[in-house]
């Protein structure tokens, strides 16, 4: 089965200047084969200024029509920098229809 994104804790300090940081969100399945048509990524920079004694967190969407990961600042909630977001195009029906 696939799950969205992991929610493992992971930290490093980085500097309290305006920096660019590149994220990227992904879901994850149990067996490879299972990503076949359900592996969704998004992926960029964002930039913005952290915050002396800040703690951020990243954050995001992974659905079938669209992608989403920003980072966050973890006591006011407050988007920081820009929010990365892909639309998916809609998929196709994949079921057959067989004439007579």
């Amino acid at each position: 089965m696939c799950r969205g994104p992991a929610t493992e804790p992971f930290s490093r300090a980085v500097p309290a200047a305006t920096a660019t940081f590149h994220i990227t969100g992904r879901t994850h399945c149990a067996a490879p084969i299972m990503e076949i048509g359900t592996l969704y990524l998004v992926h960029g920079n964002v930039v913005f200024a952290p915050r002396p004694d800040a703690t951020y967190l990243i954050k995001g969407e992974l659905t079938a029509d669209h992608g989403a990961v920003w980072i966050e600042d973890q006591s006011s909630g407050a988007q920081m920098g820009n929010k990365l977001l892909i639309q998916r195009e809609p998929k196709a029906d994949s079921s057959i229809t067989r004439g007579r």
